[in-house]
Parts: C-alpha cells; structure tokens; sequence
C-alpha cells in the first residue's frame, strides 16, 4: 500500500501539473474560440488521439506487460521486445498516416460535417508517427516503475506543449490551434525519447540499438493485439464518434458544450487514474498468487474511491465557477449536465481499478465481450434518444453503461480470482456513491442547499479516510519532502 501511495503521490503531483496546464490551455482557447471553436477542435484533436491509440493495434498493452516481465530477469530479451515494438509502431503510425491523407476528405466531412475544414485536418494528421513514438518510449519508463521520470515526462511535454500553443493560438486562431496539435506531437516524441534514454543507460541502448527484429517477440505482441484492439477501438472511437453525431445533429457549437463536459470529467479522473494504473499494471504483471493480486486491486480500488470522490463532490458544488474560471459563461449550458456524468465518473472509477488484472492475466475474450457489452448499451441509449436530446442521451448512456460493466466485472472477476471487496472498500464505496448522488440530487445553484451538499462532502471526508491511511500519506509526503542528504537539521 506504501508503495502504492507513493506512486500516486508522484503521478498525481504530474497529473496535478498537467492538469493546470490543461486548465490554462482550455481558458486560452474558449477565450479566443467559443464553443464553435472548441467544438471543431474537439475534433481535430479527437482524430488525431484515436489514430494515435488505435495505430499499434492494443500492442501497446503488451509492449508493457513483457516491458515490466522481463525488466530484471532478461535484459537481452528485454532490448529485442523494445527495439521489434518501436520498429512495429512506426510502419504502423506511418501507413496509418498515408491512409488518412488518402481519405481525408470523407473522414472531414464525417467529423466535421463540412469539406471547408478539410486543410486544419492535416497538422494532426502529420503528426501521428511522433504520438505514436512517444507512448512507446514512455511505455518502457513506466515498465520500470521509475515514476519519478514517468511524471517528469508528462509535465515537461505539456509545458512545452502549452509554450507552443499560446502564440500560435493568438496570432493565427484556429489555425495556429491546428499547427499546435503537430507540434505538440514532435514535442511529445522527443521529451518521451530523451527520459527512456536516460532510463536505459549506455549498455540497453546499445542493445537495442543492435537488436534484431524478433518475430516471437511480435507473435507474443500481436497476442495481447487480438485481445486489446477491440476494446481500444471502442474506448477510443466511441467518445469520437459519439462527438461527431453530435456535430451532425445539434452543430459544432453544442459539441462544444459537450466537450467542456467531456475535458473536465476526463482531466479530473486522470489525476487518480492514470496515477493508480501507471504503477498498479506492471506491479500486477509480475505478480502470480492470486491473493496478492487481490490484495493489489482493493489497494487500487480504496485509491480510486477515495481520490475520485474528493474531486467528484468538488466539481458538483462549484461547476457554475468552475466553467465560468476555466471556460466563460459562453459555456454555462453544460453546467445542467455535469450531476449524471459525475455519478457515472464514480463507477467508472471503481471499474478501472477493479480490471487491472484483466490484461495481466490475459482474460482477453472475457474482457473483449464486457467492452461490447458495456458500449452496446451506450450506443442503444445514445441514439435511441431523439436527436435533439443527443446530449442528454450521451450522459445517461455514460453512466448506464459504467454501472453495466462494474456489474459484469465484479461478478466475473469474483468467479475466476475469488475477487472480493474488503470490507473498508464496501463501506467506502457505499458512503461514496450516497454522497454523490446525495449531492448531485440537490437543487442547483441555491445556496442553502450549496451549504447542505458541503455538509454532506464533510461528513464523507470525515467518515472514510482512516487514521492509518492519514498515518501512511503523512509518511510518504514526508519521505518525499525529506532533503537528499537525510539530515537532522533539515
């Protein structure tokens, strides 16, 4: 669990960073766009994410499993997965780029629903290779659990990457917005490329510099392909094409109310989660008994509740000043939807650390049919509502479908690993899921009942951090403030 703490505490201090970066770079953008411009985007930034992540074809999940697997006992079989994965990830990113510059006109008219935009398409595109390149690069410094240089990473590239935006954004709108989006990927690729060097030291970079192509190296690779392209299409697609009918039934300016919906629940949910998976996957991947595993996943899981909720409750009693500080009021119509999406935040929250052990234990097909399922059920509430209800359809749709899926894993998981929830994470989860839809039930914005949901978010605080729990963050906040040189003095 210490362990555990002190990675999300380094993580969480880089999502922090990078989440007031965000923050400073939506302000700059709703400022100088409105949600006409934040809409389209939205959109190129989209494609170029989902190109980006559906490129290697889920081997990315594999690259990481075998990364962290033979980290300390293989390093020759080690260089052979980096240097075969790195040269794998870039035929694909490239191929995929040509393919997008040949078909670029259909692929902006689906999700843009206008050729006259077809020009600002092209800088994203540019730039897959380079976003490609860079998660594998920060794939082998996540492998070896060096958060340090993990988050440092993260934080560099989006400081750069909003140094970029600012006078591009300024002097050329929407157009320096799109250069943006190139750039920033050169940027990713090259901060990314820089930390891994520094990781691997004179000797790995050598050999995997002189690696061969391994083709059992690949077929252990394309495994984990066959079982994670299908979710990965559908977690990265979804949201995308979810997006562009939304453009096609409602126009660019509600699709930019949607997407400050979107930003903030996905941006806030980054601080725990990409904390919680960044050091729980690999550290599960060389695990074996599945008591440990367990163990492993009710760690995550308290993490999840705990940190999610805190930021859940927040977002709810302060979302008209928060869009208006980070947005303006031009957004304020996105205010209205934030009290279902939160609720299903909090589910998704749980489900993210419930199926760590899914991709480590290699259940692919079971893994393959829940995402089906859970993103069927999305998509038959979100366009089985009338169009013009398309967002009301998408939140419900959010957190209907989470709930299905943390049904399906709990009970799947508790078959095949004898899963079960402490009863501290039962209790927590309880108290967590009253107080959201406690606070999120309550009229919006009276200020008596503003002053009632505090009193409930308290209470919560109050009742489901345990004085041990307080005792280990203390112990790591103070490891980590402690000066290098260890002295009494300090």
């Amino acid at each position: 669990m210490r362990a555990l703490v002190r990675s999300v505490f380094l993580i969480g201090l880089s999502s922090v960073a990078n989440t007031g970066v965000s923050v400073l770079r939506n302000k700059l953008l709703a400022v100088t766009l409105g949600p006409t411009g934040i809409g389209l985007f939205a959109q190129l930034f989209g494609l170029q994410t989902v190109a980006a992540g559906i490129v290697p074809l889920g081997l990315q999940t594999g690259a990481l499993r075998y990364f962290a697997l033979y980290r300390t006992g293989d390093p020759n079989r080690q260089a052979r997965f980096v240097a075969t994965s790195a040269r794998t990830f870039l035929w694909l990113s490239v191929g995929a780029t040509a393919l997008c510059l040949l078909f670029i006109r259909p692929i902006t008219l689906w999700a843009t629903n206008s050729p006259a935009y077809l020009v600002l398409l092209i800088p994203p595109i540019l730039g897959i290779p380079f976003l490609v390149q860079s998660q594998t690069w920060l794939t082998y410094v996540q492998a070896g659990l060096d958060m340090r240089a993990y988050s440092r990473a993260l934080v560099l590239t989006s400081v750069l990457g909003l140094a970029v935006l600012a006078p591009l954004v300024l002097a050329w709108g929407l157009k320096g917005a799109t250069i943006h989006l190139f750039v920033f990927a050169i940027l990713a690729w090259a901060v990314a490329r820089w930390t891994a060097d520094r990781a691997m030291g004179h000797e790995m970079r050598r050999a995997v510099d002189e690696a061969p192509f391994d083709r059992p190296a690949i077929t252990s690779l394309f495994r984990f392909g066959y079982a994670n392209l299908p979710p990965f299409v559908l977690t990265l697609m979804f949201p995308f094409v979810l997006r562009a009918q939304i453009v096609h039934d409602l126009g660019l300016t509600r699709n930019g109310i949607y997407q400050v919906l979107f930003a903030v629940s996905t941006q806030y949910l980054a601080i725990p989660l990409n904390a919680m998976t960044a050091y729980s996957f690999p550290r599960i991947s060389q695990l074996r008994e599945l008591g440990a595993i367990n163990q492993e996943v009710n760690n995550a899981t308290r993490v999840a509740l705990l940190f999610s909720t805190a930021g859940i409750l927040a977002l709810l009693l302060s979302r008209d000043v928060m869009i208006r500080v980070l947005y303006s009021s031009r957004f304020l119509d996105a205010a209205a939807l934030f009290p279902v999406q939160m609720v299903g935040d909090l589910v998704k929250a749980v489900v993210f650390a419930v199926q760590l052990p899914m991709l480590p234990q290699e259940r692919f097909r079971a893994r393959n049919v829940m995402s089906l399922v859970q993103y069927g059920v999305f998509a038959g509430i979100f366009f089985g509502v009338p169009a013009a209800a398309r967002l009301q359809g998408a939140i419900w749709g959010h957190t209907v479908s989470w709930a299905v899926a943390f049904v399906m894993m709990v009970v799947y998981l508790r078959r095949v690993n004898g899963f079960r929830f402490t009863a501290e994470n039962t209790r927590l989860l309880l108290s967590s899921t009253v107080a959201v839809v406690a606070v999120a039930s309550l009229p919006f914005p009276d200020l008596r009942l503003r002053l009632v949901g505090i009193a409930i978010a308290l209470a919560w605080a109050l009742t489901s951090i345990t004085r041990r729990e307080i005792e280990r963050i203390r112990e790591v906040l103070l490891a980590r403030l402690q000066p290098a040189g260890g002295g009494s003095d300090a």
